[in-house]
């Protein structure tokens, strides 16, 4: 007998501590996660511009570069001109780090995250392949 009001009781415990609380109205919660979930291209405030110089460790100008942004799902990308210069605007402001490649053949893969706002300058040097 006092092993079935111990088992019971084990099961009773356990019922109500795997049972989900649910605090007040979850409404809201809700449909942020879905607004977040639809945020659209268009939703997304895109005045962010990112522009600057690649250059070799001897800071000539690397001509033909390729320069990608990648933010919530699309790319932006633009080639370096004969200066090294490039420029990839449109691209969304927001609190959050945005993934830049640069490659070229001949040249070690570069990535790096930056915060991309009105007007973003970052230059970058990138190193030949065979230093790897």
């Amino acid at each position: 007998m006092k092993k079935i009001i111990v088992l019971s009781l084990i099961i009773l415990f356990l019922g109500l501590t795997l049972t989900p609380c649910v605090y007040g109205d979850n409404t809201k919660v809700i449909k942020e996660k879905e607004k977040i979930e639809t945020t659209s291209e268009n939703d997304l405030n895109l005045g962010g511009s990112l522009s600057g110089y690649v250059t070799d460790l001897f800071k000539r100008p690397i001509k033909g570069a390729k320069v990608n942004v990648f933010f919530h799902g699309t790319n932006g990308e633009d080639y370096t001109d004969s200066e090294g210069y490039y420029h990839i605007s449109n691209i969304s402001i927001c609190r959050c780090l945005k993934d830049v490649t640069i490659s070229k053949v001949g040249f070690k893969t570069k990535i790096v995250s930056l915060s991309i706002y009105e007007n973003s300058t970052f230059d970058l040097s990138l190193k030949p392949s065979f230093f790897y």
